[in-house]
């Protein structure tokens, strides 16, 4: 029975263990790392066993939201591109929000909402630091590199021909001297250096709703953090709207609901007078 045991724990560590090293390896990977489509492969797996309920599919949508948010901010701190990551995480948002959009219990449909609102905040600050971080490192690189001036000194320079021969005997003669002859040197001056840097560029992310056939007025932000920061509050407003028209249809709803009554009453009525007019004519009768 030991034997038996043990064999089973060896089969089950042999199976199980490979998954669990893999995803603790490649939870920490970002894109361009040799682990990552290890990270993703894993996500679309427990993403796809774990959605049962629209609840639990919204859940894990906002979820994958939150790690490649987490992913930006390490490939900013990296020096790294950052365009694919930026594209998905619009990508992503917008699927959490439709998610949401399809749960039918309202208590878990608000729950998810504000903390997606939430989320969606926390990507638009940090959007603006990455853009202030990123303008920065532009100006300083294309600050004009000064070199030092060099300094020109006169010599004097005797004229050819010109000597100083003492007399022995008589007046002094005066003799031509030596006058310094200054010559043009060239002076160096600053010339400004513009260092070329690679920005992430942003191409326009695939929209699920009927909005995309307009153009956004996030396309005109040359920035792209600025621009995805635009992006995510577009879906926010999208998703309070949403939010809206399940308020108003719920009203709505309650309204249907009291009509139904006060016609459910209009009739119980009509039937008791029926009843009473049935009653008086046979007593009548008799």
């Amino acid at each position: 029975m030991l034997k038996i045991l043990a064999l089973v724990s060896l089969i089950l560590s042999l199976v199980l263990f490979p998954p669990a090293t893999l995803a603790l390896i490649s939870n920490n990977a970002v894109p361009g790392d040799k682990a990552y489509p290890i990270k993703r492969g894993l996500e679309d797996v427990i993403y796809a066993v774990a959605s049962i309920t629209p609840t639990s599919k919204a859940w894990f949508s906002a979820a994958r939201s939150d790690r490649r948010f987490d992913e930006i901010g390490v490939l900013v701190a990296q020096g790294k591109k950052t365009e694919e990551s930026l594209i998905e995480l619009v990508a992503q948002t917008r699927i959490t929000a439709s998610q949401i959009a399809k749960i039918s219990d309202p208590i878990q449909k608000e729950k998810l909402k504000v903390q997606l609102s939430t989320s969606i905040k926390k990507y638009e600050i940090a959007m603006e630091e990455f853009a202030k971080k990123e303008s920065i490192a532009l100006v300083s690189t294309t600050e004009p590199k000064v070199s030092a001036m060099p300094t020109v000194t006169a010599r004097p320079t005797e004229a050819p021909g010109a000597t100083t021969n003492p007399l022995s005997t008589g007046s002094p003669i005066p003799t031509q001297t030596s006058r310094p002859i200054v010559t043009a040197v060239p002076i160096a001056t600053a010339i400004p250096t513009t260092t070329a840097v690679l920005s992430p560029t942003l191409a326009p992310t695939p929209n699920p709703t009927p909005d995309d056939k307009e153009d956004s007025p996030c396309d005109s932000i040359e920035n792209p953090y600025r621009r995805v920061a635009c992006e995510l509050g577009r879906t926010e407003h999208g998703l309070n709207a949403q939010a809206g028209d399940v308020n108003n249809d719920n009203k709505d709803h309650e309204a249907n609901k009291d009509s139904e009554k006060e016609k459910n009453k209009e009739k119980t009525k009509d039937k008791d007078k029926e009843k009473n007019g049935r009653k008086e004519n046979s007593s009548g009768n008799r």
